[in-house]
């Protein structure tokens, strides 16, 4: 079993974006946002989300990049987060009040799905009862509620939690968003913001991804039930077709997905692994719906026994031109598979500034509120552990009782 230490050494995300040859993503496993050199596979620490706490992990779900900003929606962080690459500057944007509409505990996520349309960002809401639309110019912020009735009235019970899962179709000036807890999509109107929920008649309890290579045909992976599942909706006739995952079971259970949305590498249409009861990639055949193995990165995704992230088989996954790049949650090894050459590599991103990860457990430490979670050496290096045990004001009463607490853990350990 790896310790603390261990995981704070490999960097990790539940989404990243690329610029440049850099890779930018919030930590899952740590407060912080992370700048990747993709060359040399580096990782540095370029900002604390200081507003939140410092060993919390998934506080930012997912992340989008417009212009020089990044912008980061809230997991289990209570503010919209906006990072300016230039400047170095990070600013937060309030959450309103989410009132007796919101289905959220504070562990829950709220956003996990992030889409860009020229200046305006859209978070789609998990847990939040809202799509909230920021014009990256101005940082304007208008919610839009008016599917939120329509949706709710139609949540059974035992379905599916979270409103928007992954993916999103393009199509004119609409865009459709897969709806999580119920058998539909919502088509969102980007010029005046207006909204239709669309129900569609599948075995599905929710709709766990989607994505279309035309905007016409539109494939789409179950959520809840019907999770070995994916449909095929003919946006011009309505006629869905569904398939079936080879040797695949469906797991059937409340939050339950075994795929992400179908995604696109090169001239395949993948579905890549969500749950980790699945451990292969699979292809769909467009013509004939089949959805068989691929034998893509097979031995990549079995079970190492390290346990890091062991709800997800794979995590961050992106896709640039015919190259996809994921980390598997159980080590939180980083992957990458080149469609057109077949040729892999497979490398930890690593925090190797020792001087970085100083300043971060120096933070940690310097924090009264957030020490008496760090009572233990596995939460972080034992070097840094007792350099700042070692460093504190034994004349400051406060501090000597964290002390001792903390050189008990030691002895205890």
């Amino acid at each position: 079993m790896k310790t603390y230490s261990e995981i704070y050494a490999r960097a990790a995300a539940l989404d990243m974006v690329e610029d440049g040859g850099r890779i930018w993503m919030p930590l899952l496993n740590r407060n912080g946002i992370c700048e990747v050199d993709k060359e040399t596979g580096h990782a540095r620490l370029v900002k604390l989300f200081d507003e939140e706490g410092l060993y919390k992990g998934c506080l930012y779900w997912c992340v989008e990049k417009a212009g020089q900003y990044l912008v980061f929606a809230p997991g289990v962080a209570e503010k919209i987060a906006i990072y300016d690459t230039v400047q170095g500057a990070l600013s937060y944007i309030p959450l309103r009040t989410a009132g007796q509409n919101c289905r959220q505990s504070q562990s829950e996520i709220k956003f996990c799905s992030i889409f860009q349309y020229g200046t305006d960002i859209y978070l789609q809401g998990y847990s939040y009862p809202a799509i909230v639309r920021i014009n990256i110019k101005t940082m304007e912020t208008t919610y839009i509620t008016d599917w939120l009735e329509e949706v709710d009235a139609g949540i059974k019970e035992g379905d599916s939690d979270g409103y928007f899962s992954h993916g999103c179709v393009v199509s004119g000036d609409h865009v459709l968003f897969p709806i999580g807890c119920i058998s539909a999509v919502l088509q969102l109107d980007l010029k005046t913001a207006d909204t239709k929920v669309i129900k569609l008649k599948t075995s599905m309890k929710g709709i766990g991804g989607m994505f279309s290579p035309d905007g016409n045909y539109v494939w789409m992976v179950g959520r809840g039930s019907g999770t070995n599942r994916v449909a095929c909706w003919n946006r011009q006739t309505g006629q869905i077709k569904e398939f079936e995952a080879d040797g695949v079971k469906d797991i059937q259970e409340p939050q339950s997905q075994m795929f992400y949305e179908p995604v696109c590498v090169g001239d395949k249409i993948l579905l890549l692994p969500f749950s980790a009861a699945c451990d292969s990639i699979y292809e769909i055949c467009a013509d004939t719906g089949e959805i068989k193995k691929s034998g893509i990165m097979e031995d990549s995704l079995k079970n190492t026994g390290i346990g890091l992230w062991p709800w997800y088989r794979i995590i961050a996954p992106m896709v640039t031109g015919d190259l996809l790049t994921f980390i598997t949650g159980d080590d939180f090894c980083w992957h990458e598979y080149h469609i057109a050459t077949g040729e892999s590599r497979h490398y930890y991103v690593c925090f190797e500034d020792e001087k970085k990860q100083e300043e971060y457990f120096h933070a940690v430490f310097s924090n009264r509120e957030e020490l008496n979670g760090l009572l233990l050496e596995t939460w972080i290096p034992l070097r840094h552990f007792i350099g700042e045990v070692a460093g504190m004001d034994g004349h400051d009463v406060y501090g000597k009782e964290n002390k001792d607490a903390l050189e008990e853990g030691i002895w205890r350990g």
